[in-house]
């Protein structure tokens, strides 16, 4: 009896944990097969334990809670309105629903009323005729009266689609555009905001996927934005704010998060306050996590205008070419107030793009990152270029000392170039050595290149046990391929034993001035590499378990 009580009291935490364990993944897949693979079985476990809980009577209330609470899509709850199918006549499709009674739908509506976070399309999995009678039989009752997370939610919904799937109860909105339909189609982005606030004003966080093929989102469109006055984030993608949004979200109490494109276009002395700033004195007190897309002038423009928080994350992403000197200026303006202030909070995040693809010999990363290297307190920090400035041992050598909190730090493309103009000096092996001992915190590295023809004496290096988890690098090598690999292999393998290599994204195929190998030549250097390293990890288990 005793161990039926333990057993009953420790099934709450039990199914906690299950269910978290089969929870998709908030993290960013790093661009592997073993991570789709692992996601494909965490959805499987999920769709089988829902399968569990509703066959089985015996599981509590707590469990159905649990295993219920967050859906992928709503097949799970049409699978309960079984006796619903669709059949065809004359070429013309019809729903036979007349076995179903009512006892089945307040089963169904039972169980909607569980649902905390929907994940995925609303009705991708079922034939559309389900869905336009699931619409008929809820008329404007919310399908989901509990629901506080949509996580997917397309922008030409119907008004009466909206009704239904957005309660009053909603705080987390996630919605985007499909690629594959034209923006002609979509219901005006203005009516749809305006149909969400009259059904959930108290929305939190508003996050928005706009397909970067598209055009961007305009700050007309926007407008509508304003019958939200609760929220504390904002993260738009390929969406627009201009003077009078950003004084809008100014004006947010809560507001700690803002990820927008800014165009700031002053008109007159009119819109300057009597101090001679664009904002008024307090404006985005609670910010705390700030991503601006735009011009350096607009950027400078608006960071110049307001007080600096003491933010925790800060990512400038220029959407023009910049030469390293008014990059460096960019991010000198922009982090400044922590230098200068030293008792405030300190911070933590910072990421910076650009799309300069051709570098002189003497411009280097670290006349970039120098406003940085006071900013001991940053855990990571991320580089994307399209072309990359010259990266020295020592330069990477003095931000891992700078930095010793860093958890993660990249040095990416962005996207993938036609061709690059021949990069300055490029990073040895050596560096990783300089990560592993002064970031003992680090977990995620990506280096847009490592040569391998500069290799240093293996006992001039110190290798420890370090935790890092991820290495994204490409290996640069013009002669003795196979022994440079093994030696980078051996190297990777001391330094970090738990590591998984992958293949940094857009590499380029050539570069402007001078013929290198080929994307063939670059994914078989790596692959011999990646061999290496987990040759040399199944060799170490193998004696360890031994």
């Amino acid at each position: 009896m005793a161990s039926s009580g333990v057993r009953l009291c420790q099934i709450h935490e039990l199914l906690d944990a299950i269910f978290d364990y089969v929870q998709p993944s908030t993290l960013p897949l790093s661009g592997g097969k073993f991570e789709a693979e692992d996601e494909c079985t965490r959805k499987e476990l999920r769709s089988s334990l829902l399968s569990a809980a509703q066959a089985s009577r015996t599981l509590s209330e707590h469990a159905l809670d649990v295993l219920w609470r967050g859906l992928d899509d709503l097949a799970p709850l049409v699978s309960l309105l079984f006796p619903l199918r669709p059949f065809f006549v004359n070429k013309d499709a019809a729903l036979l629903h007349s076995s179903l009674i009512d006892e089945q739908w307040q089963r169904f509506k039972t169980y909607a009323q569980r649902v905390r976070t929907l994940r995925a399309d609303y009705g991708g999995c079922f034939n559309p005729l389900i869905w336009a009678f699931i619409l008929c039989r809820c008329r404007t009752e919310p399908l989901l009266p509990n629901l506080r997370v949509i996580s997917v939610l397309p922008i030409n919904m119907s008004s009466l689609t909206t009704l239904v799937m957005v309660p009053t109860t909603l705080r987390c909105l996630y919605f985007g555009t499909d690629s594959a339909v034209d923006d002609n189609e979509y219901k005006p982005i203005s009516g749809f905001l305006r149909d969400i606030g009259k059904r959930a004003p108290g929305l939190e966080a508003l996050t928005l996927h706009r397909n970067p093929d598209f055009e961007p989102i305009r700050p007309e469109s926007l407008f509508a934005l304003k019958c939200f006055q609760c929220l504390n984030s904002i993260d738009l993608e390929n969406s627009v704010f201009d003077l009078e949004m950003l004084r809008w979200a100014a004006g947010l109490k809560t507001l700690h998060t803002l990820r927008v494109a800014i165009e700031i276009r002053v008109k007159d002395d009119s819109d300057y306050s009597r101090d001679g700033k664009l904002f008024l004195p307090g404006a985005f007190r609670k910010l705390r996590h700030l991503s601006l897309h735009g011009t350096r002038s607009d950027i400078l423009k608006f960071t110049s205008n307001i007080r600096l928080p003491p933010f925790l994350s800060l990512s400038l992403d220029a959407s023009e070419q910049n030469s390293p000197q008014y990059l460096a200026t960019l991010v000198s303006a922009c982090v400044g107030a922590f230098t200068r202030n030293p008792g405030v909070q300190q911070l933590e995040e910072f990421a910076l793009a650009d799309t300069h693809a051709r570098w002189r010999d003497e411009d280097s990363l670290l006349k970039i990152a120098a406003p940085l290297l006071s900013c001991r307190t940053l855990k990571k920090v991320s580089f994307l270029f399209t072309g990359f400035p010259s990266i020295k041992d020592e330069d990477l050598t003095r931000m891992a000392r700078s930095w010793p909190e860093l958890t993660s730090f990249r040095a990416s493309r962005n996207m993938t170039p036609w061709f690059l103009y021949t990069q300055g000096d490029l990073p040895t092996i050596a560096s990783l050595g300089a990560f592993a001992e002064y970031c003992p915190k680090l977990a995620e590295l990506s280096l847009a290149d490592i040569d391998l023809r500069d290799n240093p004496p293996v006992c001039n290096m110190r290798f420890d046990n370090h935790p890092l988890r991820s290495l994204q690098a490409a290996f640069r090598t013009s002669r003795n391929a196979s022994e440079h690999s093994h030696y980078a292999a051996e190297v990777i393998d001391r330094l970090f034993p738990s590591v998984t290599v992958h293949l940094p994204p857009n590499q380029p195929t050539s570069f402007f001035d001078r013929p290198i190998e080929d994307d063939d030549d670059f994914e078989e250097l790596f692959g011999v590499v990646k061999r290496h390293v987990e040759a040399l990890q199944r060799v170490r288990r193998q004696r360890e378990v031994s």
